[in-house]
């Protein structure tokens, strides 16, 4: 069994975040959002685990997201959903930064 190796694309750069709104970035057909937490950014998956609601046009208070759809609250500290239905958490993303830019992993080869 080949395991392949992520290919790492850059998605953002600091400037590009915004201090209170997510950000959403995406490599082929995968979105993501970037998010401020004080001066460190995270990356969270782009829809809403409930019903797909795109969650850049959610709003980031007190560093929870509130999903734009049926207002789920995620703790951006960890994803734990504390209303909205059935949700799940909200995943975390792995991404790299360097140099004031933000980076994705994908299996995707350009």
């Amino acid at each position: 069994m080949v395991i392949e190796e992520p290919v790492w694309r850059e998605v953002a750069k600091v400037g590009n975040v915004p201090a209170s709104d997510p950000l959403e970035v995406g490599i082929g057909h995968m979105a993501f959002i970037l998010v401020r937490l004080g001066d460190d950014i995270a990356a969270y998956q782009g829809t809403c685990p409930h019903q797909s609601a795109r969650l850049a046009g959610g709003t980031v208070i007190d560093g929870w997201l509130h999903c734009p759809q049926h207002r789920a609250m995620f703790r951006l500290l960890d994803g734990f959903v504390v209303r909205g239905g059935s949700c799940q958490r909200c995943g975390a993303t792995n991404y790299g930064s360097r140099q004031g830019r933000f980076f994705c992993p994908t299996r995707q080869r350009p």
